[in-house]
C-alpha cells in the first residue's frame, strides 16, 4: 500500500472515531440527565412519604371546598325548620266569658219635668219611706235599671192595679213617649214596686232576676 492511500484511510478513520465519540458524549450527557431526574423524583417521594417538608394546598377563600358540595344526583334535602308554631294539645284554652245574667239592679225616681233622676233616689234597691213634700215635684215616674240583654220588662204595682209591659228603653212604670217619661201622680200610701225582665218582647222568653221593693210615701 503506498503512502497516499494510507493517509486517506487514516483521515477517514479519525473522522469516524470523532463522530462516534461525539455521539457517545451526547448519549452520556442524556443518560446523566435521566439519572438526575430519577434521583430528584426519588428524593421528592421520600420526603413526601416521611412527612418532612410536607405541604397542603389551601383552598381559595373565594371558592367553596369541593368536599360536601351537593351533586346533581343527590336527593333534595328536606327543610327541618318547623313551618309554624303548633300549640300543644294539652294547653288550656282561655275560658269563654259567660253571658251576663239578666236582672233588674235598681229603681230610679224620675223628675218628669227635668227628665232626670231625682237626687238621692237614683238607685233605690231596698224598702224605703219617702216624704212627698221633700220631692221637687208631685208627679214622678219610676224607671228600672237593667243589666244583661233584655227584650222586655213587666211592671206590677198591686195597690194601683198596675200591670204594664215595656219592650223598649227607657223601661218605666208610667211609660214614655219617644223616650220622654210620662208623669205618675203619687199619693200617700204603701206601694209594692215589682219589675221582671224577659229575654224576648211582650214578657216572653226566659225570665231574669226581678226586683221587688216596698215603698211608703208620706206627706
Amino acid at each position: 500500500m503506498d503512502a497516499g492511500l494510507h493517509d486517506v484511510k487514516t483521515s477517514m478513520l479519525s473522522r469516524e472515531i470523532g463522530r462516534v465519540g461525539t455521539e457517545a458524549n451526547k448519549r452520556g450527557t442524556l443518560m446523566m440527565g435521566h439519572r438526575s431526574l430519577i434521583a430528584g423524583l426519588s428524593c421528592f417521594l421520600w420526603v413526601s412519604l416521611s412527612g418532612i417538608g410536607s405541604f397542603a394546598v389551601e383552598p381559595s377563600p373565594d371558592l367553596p371546598m369541593q368536599q360536601g358540595l351537593p351533586s346533581k344526583d343527590d336527593p333534595p334535602k328536606k327543610d327541618d325548620r318547623p313551618s309554624k308554631v303548633e300549640q300543644p294539645a294539652n294547653e288550656e284554652q282561655p275560658a269563654k266569658a259567660e253571658p251576663e245574667t239578666l236582672r233588674v239592679v235598681s229603681f230610679s225616681l224620675i223628675n218628669t219635668k227635668t227628665q232626670k233622676p231625682i237626687k238621692d233616689f237614683e238607685k233605690v234597691t231596698k224598702n224605703d219611706k219617702i216624704s212627698i213634700s221633700k220631692l221637687p215635684v208631685q208627679s214622678i215616674n219610676v224607671a228600672a235599671n237593667i243589666k244583661g240583654k233584655v227584650g222586655s220588662v213587666r211592671f206590677l204595682v198591686p195597690q194601683k192595679k198596675l200591670k204594664r209591659v215595656e219592650n223598649t228603653a227607657p223601661f218605666s212604670m208610667a211609660g214614655d213617649i219617644y223616650g220622654r217619661f210620662l208623669p205618675w201622680k203619687i199619693e200617700p200610701g204603701k206601694y209594692t214596686l215589682v219589675a221582671v225582665p224577659y229575654t224576648e218582647a211582650n214578657g216572653r222568653g226566659d225570665r231574669g232576676e226581678y226586683l221587688r221593693i216596698d215603698v211608703e210615701f208620706v206627706e
